[in-house]
């Protein structure tokens, strides 16, 4: 925008922003003695200021700075970024592109993360917009931080700058999956007026009246061990056990008899799993026997409140014994 130079020969230049080129200068030395009588009052000699180029930051806008999406549903954002440019003057014609990496959250819950420049030529991001798109593990969820850079291809020379860095919050919401359980048999066979109080599984016992270690101190009460043999309660819903940030969920069994008048009968309180050892409890008539089915339905409670279940079918057998 001006130049000028002292006569102690300083030279001072102030430059219009991002601006660069070559330009031819003339200087003039001028004294007051003036130039009468053929005299010469001034001298001059050219210059030439040469300005070099130095890349610019490109630059963009986010439209949010946040974003949320639901295990297993990918997010896509059209126009996260907008007014993205390369940066100063005559940079028009580098090339733009978005970098994206995770700097802070659990590891292994992103699959996959972009951000595209939009429209036609979108090697330079002429149009100016760019979207967002995130995809996520199978059943993983968590919160986490990336780092979106902006980057051109003008380089560093000089102290140049080719990168703009933005920071950006994920919110990946768990969403609830079906439990699992797996039992020891489907059958239950125990002699009528019997009890039976298990510390653990003996071979037969559940198949064979008779082949259990039993305390009968307590009149036709059971309490069988080991039931059920493992619980899931869905992937990456057990806490601990599947990563150090996964939701630990809980839950309960519940017991429906498919013929509730016939499960009066012989039983006196209706048979119950219980967590988390998954035994099963019962206590019997005196002197009834039959056969009863039951629906045995995990049922799980998520941290959100909703809850999904999952059924198997355990028949108790009750034989008869002669009084």
């Amino acid at each position: 925008t001006s130049v000028s130079l002292s006569t102690e020969g300083g030279l001072v230049v102030c430059l219009k922003e991002f601006r660069h080129g070559e330009v031819l200068l003339r200087v003039v030395l001028e004294d007051d003695g003036g130039a009468e009588r053929g005299g010469e009052n001034a001298s001059s000699q050219n210059l030439t200021l040469r300005v070099l180029p130095v890349n610019s930051a490109p630059s963009f806008v986010l439209t949010q700075h946040e974003v949320a999406l639901d295990e297993d549903t990918p997010l896509a954002v059209p126009g996260f970024a907008l007014e993205v440019s390369p940066g100063g003057w005559k940079e028009e014609d580098q090339s733009l592109h978005f970098t994206i990496e995770q700097v802070g959250g659990p590891p292994g819950v992103l699959l996959s993360a972009a951000v595209t420049c939009e429209g036609p030529n979108a090697s330079h991001c002429r149009n100016g917009s760019a979207g967002l798109s995130v995809a996520l593990q199978p059943d993983r969820y968590g919160n986490l931080t990336l780092l979106l850079t902006l980057r051109d291809n003008g380089g560093v020379a000089l102290g140049g700058t080719d990168a703009t860095p933005e920071m950006v919050s994920v919110f990946a919401r768990p969403v609830n999956d079906l439990p699992s359980f797996s039992t020891f048999v489907s059958t239950l066979t125990i002699l009528e007026s019997s009890s039976c109080v298990t510390m653990g599984r003996a071979y037969g016992e559940w198949e064979a009246p008779g082949q259990a270690v039993c305390d009968t101190s307590i009149p036709f009460f059971h309490s069988r061990r080991g039931l059920v043999t493992s619980v899931n309660w869905g992937p990456f819903e057990n806490g601990i056990d599947d990563c150090l940030t996964c939701e630990q969920q809980t839950g309960v069994f519940l017991l429906a008899p498919l013929n509730l008048t016939e499960a009066m009968r012989i039983f006196v309180t209706s048979p119950n799993v219980s967590l988390p050892g998954g035994g099963l409890q019962l206590t019997l008539a005196p002197h009834m026997n039959g056969e009863v089915r039951f629906n045995v339905s995990l049922k799980d409670l998520a941290p959100d409140g909703s809850s999904l279940s999952v059924t198997r079918e355990l028949a108790i057998r009750v034989l008869p014994v002669n009084s």
